[in-house]
């Protein structure tokens, strides 16, 4: 990743984000989409269920967004500024624009430019959509929403 950021002409502080972003983000081999703190700890992971457990944190929907440049943050976002994913390294908390669906399966229309993580197999487990669309069965379905094949696993999950 670094040197396609070198041939796109990156300056150094883009190239810099770059490298933190891929050092944050795992794919697996068994199948994991793992994001990590700075130190290692494991603070999400989509499986290819469409499961996510999020292993210190809460989910908030409807949130207001807003980075900390201080922070360690693992962001998705539209532009310049339209913040619609957030986890929060220090506090485990996830934030999401929109709402959370889940086992939301069968076939439906991604919306373009869409965060979409797949299984090996190319079938999407886990999305967060680029804009409001319809869903056959949810419905009217609001930017930034996380839709998940499986469900959300917390810390605060029954055991």
């Amino acid at each position: 990743m670094t040197q396609a950021a070198i041939n796109l002409e990156f300056s150094d502080a883009d190239r810099d984000n770059i490298e933190e972003a891929c050092q944050a983000v795992e794919i697996t081999d068994n199948g994991f989409f793992v994001v990590r703190d700075n130190n290692g700890r494991v603070l999400a992971r989509f499986d290819s269920a469409g499961d996510l457990l999020l292993t210190d944190g809460e989910l908030d929907e409807n949130a207001t967004i807003s980075p900390n440049a201080n922070a360690s943050e693992f962001i998705i976002k539209q532009g310049a500024n339209d913040y619609l994913v957030m986890i929060d390294a220090a506090s485990g908390n996830m934030y999401i624009k929109g709402n959370l669906y889940e086992e939301v399966t069968g076939s439906w229309t991604i919306p373009d430019n869409s965060f979409i993580i797949r299984r090996a197999d190319e079938v999407p487990v886990a999305v967060v959509n680029s804009e409001a669309f319809t869903h056959p069965t949810l419905g009217s379905v609001p930017a930034a929403s996380l839709i998940l094949d499986g469900v959300l696993v917390t810390s605060q999950w029954p055991q």
